[in-house]
């Protein structure tokens, strides 16, 4: 409701219909690929934490404090990429290439 407000937003937001879906299959070629390996990524974290709960609670406990850790510190340089691609792509939208070159140069 808030997004159909703003009149530069209302050309993107609408309804699915058949031009919507029209790529979808090479968005799925892609797409699940990067999923099956993000899920591997997260089961491998989940299953050194099983086995390290053989090896001692102490132990699993200081595993997944360090899991924690490195999820956290992924996840503060995953957002300045996304920040980055966010404020470049829209000055690339505005047309304006040099801007564009500065925030990447300055991100």
């Amino acid at each position: 409701m808030y997004s159909k407000s703003i009149p530069e937003l209302e050309e993107a937001i609408f309804w699915p219909n058949k031009s919507t879906t029209k790529n979808l299959k090479e968005y799925l070629k892609l797409g699940f690929p990067s999923a099956a390996l993000l899920c591997l990524e997260w089961w491998a974290f989940e299953a050194m934490t099983l086995i390290v709960g053989y090896v001692g609670v102490n132990q699993q406990a200081a595993q997944v404090v360090t899991i924690n850790i490195v999820i956290f510190l992924l996840f503060i340089s995953l957002g300045l990429q996304q920040a980055a691609g966010s404020c470049i792509g829209r000055q690339i939208g505005k047309g304006d290439v040099k801007k564009a070159r500065e925030y990447y140069v300055v991100m």
